[in-house]
């Protein structure tokens, strides 16, 4: 009974598995059209996505555009451009007079005294806030930046 079982099982895999290879179709080959490209090498069969500016990872040290607007010491809207250069060259102080100063202010000379307004690069104004013996009070106007001279 057990060999007869055994006969049967036998016989209906052999008759499945023909009947699988009889009725299996084979598979069918698509063929591709060829590719019209103007790209010429490894471009034109390369099957990666193209990579966008949204794809690379952004350095967070960079400055943004505007940021480096800011800090370009090199340009006509640079702070550096609109500085004035400021040289003190000499204090007058006499006995019975009050103190003046001798500043270059751009490469102009300016005999100055406490309280005189003098121009300055960039539409600026250098305002003397105090003058002694010792140092000169500057104020620039831009800013409100105050300097002292000695």
């Amino acid at each position: 009974m057990i060999r007869q079982t055994r006969m049967a099982l036998s016989l209906g895999i052999v008759v499945l598995c023909l009947a699988g290879v009889v009725t299996a179709q084979s598979p069918v080959a698509r063929v591709m059209p060829a590719r019209q490209d103007d790209k010429k090498g490894s471009e034109a069969d390369d099957p990666r996505p193209k990579k966008t500016p949204r794809d690379e990872l952004k350095d967070p040290t960079d400055p943004s555009p505007k940021i480096k607007d800011l800090l370009d010491t090199k340009g006509p809207n640079s702070p550096a451009a609109k500085a004035s250069t400021i040289t003190l060259r000499g204090r007058i102080i006499a006995r019975d007079l009050p103190a003046a100063a001798i500043l270059d202010v751009d490469g102009r000379r300016y005999t100055v005294g406490q309280g005189s307004v003098i121009p300055a690069a960039g539409g600026g104004t250098v305002k003397v806030i105090e003058l002694n013996a010792v140092s000169i009070r500057l104020e620039l106007s831009p800013g409100k930046e105050v300097i002292d001279l000695r």
